[in-house]
């Protein structure tokens, strides 16, 4: 290495130390929500790492992206969770315990501002590897850097690679473009493999492929020369390959890609060191009028004890005219060992209304034995709706059935799931804001609400379109107690299902003639809290109906009638305690009555509150998570609390089950509802 670049190197560390000292260890602060299933413990950090879940429509996008937070688990059940951005030149680590205590945090230095991708190995080894994006001219400049650090954070290798090649095939002009970027350790090989936009060829134009890289993890010794090229171990090539997966396997890895040209469809590589490469094409996608929609999504592959398991989501129809025509639904493909045969996909899911259900981010981890978790979100066409799981065997059949985890815990849309074989837990990481990190810790074995339906009735209500603010809430769908709303949630008071509440006119009508109803539903959390709906007029009220305190708990939906309304286009008020403002304009009577639940607008149908807002300003964040969790509050039952309003649900008690309803992304960082 030169004297230059070992000072460029020595300073980028001196740097980090110094940021890390004048910040005041902005992400000391840790807290785990005991008792629950998936566990939560949410980390402060200061990063610009989200988001990395599915914030409405990243589903249906063409391509993946580079994970900004990155799980791994360690052979001695240990946990890192490793927090990237672009926009710093270094990589933090957060060291976990087994029962996810934070043992210590490791800051990494980062020579290249594009972050790729981040492993570790059984020696306790810190891998990063990140590149940067060059103009045309710049055909002579290194772009891409591998850093391998100790356990203290301090580099033991380094290496920088070039991005243009004579032979076109490979050159990499801007790495991690329109895919993503995977890096694992395989014995002492380390493996990276990765999406690049190419230089310019010949025609004009810049291609974009697949491209990676397999070096001794001592002596960074190259053993690949690229794709196409005679080597200990070749590179696969796939053009315009939108997403990338790594799975580390005996002497090597399993690569598999999604690729939209050479070939269209998923493809797997077996690569091991002296053998020669083995590949597999394994779902051909259906042809579009043009290019790069593949209508599909990678979830993963994972081994079995004689083959592998390939899991992802594909919209099984042969309309192609839009970028969604049909139902996505999650399959897996088997795999021999010697990658030689393949079967046809098995269908997990069968949703049938593209509307209300696709399966979405799917996902899939090895747990103990021949057992497979898979998990993916239920998304409608817009909206996220609820997270699920089942647990299959080694030749797809499911063993657990299908399974809605509580609370909507949302699923890294970047990262794959990690299994600590030492716990029997499953690991992921979630940022749903720019400061703090929610882990996961789920033990799939535990007990969960029962099975759900593979395909939601519909009520002809739009329950599963998301409201205008963003937050996905679904009709059929109990963010916090995981129960449907038309259920009982309390103790069997009036509360505890459908209740009707009939307005009264804070002013007169001329005439009965010209009098109709506006009629509507509405679903909120802790009817203990009274609320208020409101008709305004041009700003003013006109119409009141006052929700009293009753008995029960979770969240509970009631019918409103307000009677004696006069013609005019008016604006509905929802205001309710621990509840952001809810507003529906544009409610016109004419010459005759209003029935919202048959409104054209999605949040006007189904009114649901979102719940979290303790600081009563009209945003759920980690201000009011600070409210729940301090330690006058916490743990404790409502009455003796500091804050008894931090009581979310109403079941009496300040505990994991309101901080759970609070991160739920239906609710956290969200503000007032307006509907247009």
């Amino acid at each position: 290495m030169s004297s230059s670049r070992k000072k460029i190197i020595i300073c980028a560390v001196l740097v980090a130390l110094l940021i890390s000292i004048l910040e005041g260890a902005p992400h000391s602060l840790t807290k785990t929500y005991a008792a629950s299933n998936p566990k939560i413990t949410l980390q402060k950090t200061n990063r610009l790492i989200g988001p990395n879940y599915d914030t409405a429509l990243s589903y249906l996008d063409m391509h993946s992206t580079v994970p900004t937070l990155t799980t791994v688990t360690n052979a001695d059940g240990t946990i890192s969770v490793f927090c990237a951005d672009n926009s710093s030149y270094d990589v933090l680590v957060f060291e976990y315990s087994p029962d996810m205590s934070l043992i210590r945090t490791v800051t990494l230095p980062k020579p290249m501002l594009l972050f790729g991708a981040a492993a570790k190995d059984d020696e306790g080894n810190y891998y990063l590897f990140c590149g940067k994006e060059l103009r045309e001219s710049e055909r002579d400049v290194n772009n891409m850097a591998l850093v391998k650090c100790d356990n203290r954070g301090e580099i033991i290798n380094y290496a920088e690679f070039k991005g243009y090649n004579e032979d076109i095939f490979n050159t990499v002009k801007i790495p991690f473009d329109f895919g993503t970027c995977r890096m694992e350790v395989s014995g002492d090989v380390v493996g990276v493999y990765f999406a690049r936009l190419m230089f310019m060829y010949e025609d004009g134009v810049d291609y974009q492929a697949s491209y990676g890289y397999m070096l001794n993890k001592e002596s960074f010794e190259r053993l690949d020369t690229g794709p196409f090229l005679p080597s200990e171990m070749t590179i696969p090539y796939v053009s315009h390959s939108f997403d990338q997966f790594v799975l580390p396997v005996e002497n090597g890895f399993i690569i598999v890609d999604q690729g939209d040209v050479g070939p269209r469809g998923f493809s797997a590589a077996k690569l091991q060191r002296g053998e020669e490469i083995q590949s597999l094409t394994l779902l051909p996608f259906k042809p579009y009028s043009t290019y790069q929609y593949t209508f599909a999504q990678l979830g993963g592959v994972a081994e079995t004890s004689d083959g592998y398991l390939l899991a992802g989501a594909y919209e099984n129809c042969d309309a192609a005219y839009s970028t969604h025509n049909g139902s996505r639904n999650l399959f897996l493909i088997k795999m021999d060992a010697d990658m030689t045969e393949s079967g046809a996909p098995i269908w997990i899911t069968h949703y049938t209304n593209m509307e209300l259900e696709n399966a979405a981010n799917p996902k899939i981890v090895r747990l103990d034995g021949d057992r497979y978790l898979v998990m993916w979100e239920s998304m409608s066409s817009a909206a996220y709706r609820k997270t699920c799981m089942a647990i299959v065997d080694k030749d797809g059949n499911i063993i657990k059935p299908i399974t809605e985890l509580p609370v909507g815990a949302r699923l890294n849309n970047q990262d794959a799931l990690r299994y600590n074989a030492l716990t029997g837990a499953v690991h992921w990481a979630v940022s749903y804001d720019k400061s703090s990190i929610t882990n996961y810790t789920f033990i799939p074995d535990l007990d969960l609400p029962a099975a759900i339906e593979e395909e939601p009735k519909d009520s002809g209500s739009g329950a599963s379109a998301s409201k205008d603010s963003g937050s996905g809430a679904s009709a059929s769908e109990d963010s916090g107690s995981g129960a449907s709303a038309s259920e009982d949630f309390g103790s069997g008071g009036a509360d505890s299902g459908w209740a009707t509440l009939e307005g009264f006119n804070s002013r007169d009508s001329s005439s009965e003639d010209s009098a109709y109803t506006v009629t509507g539903r509405v679903q909120s959390y802790n009817p203990k809290n009274p609320a208020v709906i409101r008709l305004l007029l041009d700003g003013a009220e006109q119409y009141t109906i006052d929700i009293s305190a009753a008995a029960g708990q979770g969240m509970t939906e009631r019918e409103f009638i307000f009677s004696g309304v006069a013609p005019g286009t008016y604006t509905l008020e929802i205001t309710k305690a621990l509840h952001t403002t809810y507003t529906v304009k544009n409610i016109v009577v004419t010459d005759r009555d209003v029935d919202l639940t048959a409104d054209s607008r999605d949040g006007a149908r189904l009114i649901t509150l979102l719940t979290g807002d303790v600081t009563g300003d009209d945003f759920i964040n980690t201000d009011d998570l600070e409210i729940i969790w301090s330690d006058e509050n916490y743990n404790k039952i409502a009455v003796k609390a500091s804050d008894r309003l931090a009581d979310l649900n109403g079941d009496g008690s300040i505990n994991v089950m309101d901080v759970n309803l609070l991160l739920c992304q239906i609710n956290f960082n969200q503000g007032a509802v307006v509907i247009d």
